[in-house]
């Protein structure tokens, strides 16, 4: 695959003052191959163009009548070289010296690298908290090394940002990006992680996201709900056929977790009966979780009939 011992692959749409910041923050090396796909974008790229050829990236468009990142992300992918693969929004940026950061791993036998980030309110850029979930994930497996700590980083840990991934290993299994408006990064995600053989984690903060208005991952469209909650299905689907038996209890991945979307998004009841439809035909358990059981439940039911009761 050529010299290069790492790609990064950047989706672009109507980003191109703050895409700038991110080249910048990408050091300029011959061993680092920078592709950026532009997302049919409707503002002039043309300064951008000329502003990126300085900087010898490679520039592509996604034509095509699908909209999405997932769409741009498998163009850069058919269009790597780098022995291992780096991802990056238009939006983010990566902190100074990363590249001495992950460069280590380049020589080791690992399949993927998870390191940290940090995030920013792109308004008043005051810290964020869209870096904690994916954070706890990474410091938890660091400080306990366990079957379920690993389990809960590989699979739950479901975007693509600040991961070194082994480019060989997607190539040889064929995986790519959902094409979708939203959730496309999911399904890579987790089949990266199933077909990993070796992971590893670095705590060192090497990524900022950003977080505004307005952004799809905060999009409470109806479509854009139906297609995380498919997403949330294929992903139950697909780890119920590819993971072990202890993995899959761990995971513990039943019909309950899922109603969480309902709060969040604020779902009405034909919404709910349409998601619960949904996830019958395809096989989820429609019951609740594992920690849910008699044991504990007959308790917490006795206690509150004799506190209503007055004995």
């Amino acid at each position: 695959m050529g010299d290069k011992k790492l790609s990064i692959i950047i989706p672009h749409y109507n980003s191109c003052s703050l895409v700038k910041k991110l080249i910048d923050s990408i050091p300029e090396r011959e061993e680092i191959q920078v592709i950026l796909v532009d997302d049919n974008s409707t503002e002039d790229t043309a300064d951008l163009q000329e502003y990126i050829k300085k900087r010898q990236i490679e520039f592509y468009r996604n034509d095509s009548d699908t909209h999405s990142a997932g769409r741009c992300r498998n163009i850069g992918l058919q269009h790597a070289e780098g022995e291992w693969l780096l991802f990056a929004d238009a939006d983010d940026f990566f902190l100074e010296g990363f590249y001495n950061i992950i460069s280590p791993y380049f020589d080791k036998e690992y399949d993927i690298v998870y390191f940290a980030s940090t995030s920013i309110n792109l308004k008043d850029g005051k810290v964020s908290n869209r870096h904690m979930s994916i954070c706890n994930l990474i410091h938890n497996y660091a400080a306990a090394p366990t079957k379920e700590n690993e389990v809960q980083l590989r699979y739950e840990y479901v975007g693509p940002i600040a991961k070194l991934v082994r480019g060989s290993m997607v190539r040889q299994k064929q995986i790519s990006f959902d094409e979708l408006r939203v959730a496309n990064d999911v399904m890579f995600s987790v089949e990266c992680a199933a077909n990993a053989q070796k992971i590893a984690v670095n705590e060192t903060v090497i990524y900022c996201i950003t977080k505004s208005e307005g952004s799809l991952i905060t999009s409470i469209k109806r479509e854009d709900v139906r297609t995380r909650f498919k997403v949330a299905v294929k992903k139950y689907k697909y780890l119920r056929s590819h993971v072990d038996r202890e993995t899959w209890i761990m995971l513990d991945l039943r019909g309950d977790r899922y109603t969480k979307m309902f709060k969040k998004y604020k779902m009405g009841t034909g919404e709910k009966i349409w998601a619960w439809c949904y996830m019958l035909i395809n096989g989820v358990r429609p019951c609740v979780s594992r920690k849910v059981n008699m044991r504990n439940v007959i308790p917490k039911i006795a206690g509150r009939i004799f506190k209503k009761s007055g004995t």
